[in-house]
């Protein structure tokens, strides 16, 4: 069963247009990451955020280090991007982590499951936790009581920290993604 996909906005043009092809070389240098797609053309959010280049740059590395560097389990960490994605009605994230999501081990029956408003029925163990904790995030801004505890038995400092960044960080980007309009690519 194919995972499904949030549903991609009809019609409205990009707010900003992207950097000109002419710049994306420089963009390339730019990123601490290799990114899957056509060889001379980065992700139209990167070509689109360079319209500010010193945000880029620090946003970029921000970024670079939670999906390449961080702490958290790459299970922990792709099911709270795609929650994130999934609550956030952003399909562009939805759209480049599914693919890594597989990576980390999740089956499509898994992250098919990820847009049940019911979590109980679907997930366990650390899984339930991690998602569990992304929604509180997404609900109530914070994790209650209840749940902090539990991840305490799970993660350390830093991966706490990271996991509370890290739903932050994408919950930004989807706004960003879907207030510009960027386009997925095709």
């Amino acid at each position: 069963m194919p995972a499904p996909t949030p549903p991609r906005p009809a019609g409205p043009s990009p707010r900003i247009e992207p950097v000109p092809p002419d710049t994306w070389q420089e963009i390339a240098r730019t990123l601490p990451l290799t990114v899957p797609g056509p060889a001379d053309a980065p992700l139209n959010v990167f070509t689109v955020l360079a319209r500010h280049p010193e945000l880029f740059r620090t946003w970029v590395g921000f970024a670079g280090t939670l999906l390449l560097t961080g702490l958290l389990p790459a299970r922990a960490r792709e099911l709270a991007i795609l929650r994130t994605a999934h609550r956030s009605a952003c399909a562009y994230e939805w759209a480049h982590h599914v693919p890594l999501a597989r990576a980390a081990g999740l089956s499509e029956e898994a992250i098919a499951s990820l847009d049940s408003p019911a979590l109980d029925g679907h997930w366990d163990g650390e899984d339930l936790l991690v998602l569990r904790a992304t929604d509180e995030i997404h609900d109530l801004g914070e994790l209650t009581d209840r749940t902090w505890d539990a991840l305490r038995r799970l993660y350390d400092d830093r991966q706490l920290i990271e996991l509370v960044i890290l739903v932050g960080q994408y919950r930004m980007l989807a706004a960003t993604l879907r207030t510009l309009r960027i386009p997925l690519e095709d």
